[in-house]
């Protein structure tokens, strides 16, 4: 895939098939904040984000959105009120090592959301406020390891969908 070193896109209007599968991002930071995927599909399935900042806050996906096997392994990874109301919004097998996760505020509305697999290593993982309100949400087999205390592993999020799973 592609090596996009210190990649800046924010506030960038996307409108067709985006494709940054297996890129990798390096660089100090990786800036996609407030951003617009308004195609069909946004996929960054096997991509590698690994500076210091990796900021999808207020990014907007109005088609599917593909993180699978994504691997965010900076200081910070932001997706703080994100939108995702695409039909299919997957993050299964994905990686979040950085030492700080933030999904503060994001609203999932798509149909399907998945976290299946999932996992997050990091000091901090925030859900706080995350609004997942489509079909069907899974976060079957997803691992938060890093956290020592509860206010680190902060999921207070609103589940108003027909199925969701957080089974083993």
């Amino acid at each position: 895939g592609a090596v996009l070193h210190g990649a800046r896109f924010g506030g960038a209007t996307f409108r067709a098939f985006v494709s940054f599968i297996s890129a990798t991002f390096s660089g100090e930071d990786t800036n996609f904040h407030g951003a617009t995927f308004s195609g069909w599909s946004a996929s960054f399935y096997g991509a590698t984000f690994s500076g210091e900042f990796t900021d999808f806050g207020g990014a907007t996906f109005g088609g599917n959105a593909v993180f699978a096997k994504a691997q965010f392994t900076g200081e910070f990874t932001i997706f703080e009120n994100a939108t995702f109301s695409g039909e299919n919004t997957s993050f299964i097998g994905a990686t979040f090592s950085a030492r700080s996760v933030n999904f503060y505020g994001a609203t999932f509305s798509g149909s399907n959301t998945t976290f299946e697999r999932a996992i997050f290593s990091g000091a901090h993982t925030d859900f706080e406020g995350a609004t997942y309100s489509g079909a069907h949400t899974d976060f079957e087999r997803a691992e938060f390891s890093g956290a020592t205390t509860a206010d680190e592993a902060t999921v207070k999020s609103s589940f108003v969908g027909e199925i969701v799973h957080w089974g083993r």
